[in-house]
């Protein structure tokens, strides 16, 4: 029984060493991410749940410098599907429903990489996004919508 408890202590003892080295080393050094210029923001919402499915957390559209990119937030959230795809549609969001997002005009920027958290999309550097007005995550296989959300241009 000695044996067992001086494991256990020993265990207690490395992993209370390892918190302490990451508290004393977090703000040690910028990551890339704090040092790179921040993107100008030129759109941004919140999705809301269409079609029975729970879609929540929010987007921004960023100028980079080199492009367009379509981040999602860290608090994004949908339901499971198949063939999910981030979809800038020209139909307005209290409208967009399974039948109208993939109107003609509708762009499908690429499939979801995940159900959840952020995740970034880089857009076609010739893409104009003034005639979208949302954008909806949508399981094209199914023509099922799962969230929306508006994309409306911030003001310069």
């Amino acid at each position: 029984m000695k044996h067992r408890s001086s494991g256990i202590l020993f265990s207690i003892l490395v992993y209370g060493a390892c918190l302490a080295l990451a508290a004393c080393g977090g703000g040690a050094s910028a990551s890339a991410d704090e040092i790179a210029e921040p993107a100008d923001i030129i759109a941004s919402g919140s999705f809301t749940d269409k079609g029975g499915q729970e879609t929540s957390g929010a987007y921004r559209i960023e100028d980079a410098g080199e492009g367009l990119r379509l981040v999602l937030s860290e608090t994004f959230r949908t339901d499971w599907g198949p063939d999910l795809h981030v979809v800038l549609t020209p139909t307005g969001m209290a409208e967009a429903d399974n039948d109208n997002v993939m109107v003609t005009g509708a762009h499908v920027v690429d499939e979801l990489q995940s159900r959840s958290g952020a995740q970034t999309y880089d857009l076609e550097t010739d893409l104009d996004i003034r005639p979208f007005r949302s954008v909806v995550i949508h399981c094209i296989r199914f023509t099922h919508l799962y969230g929306a959300a508006p994309l409306v241009l911030d003001e310069e």
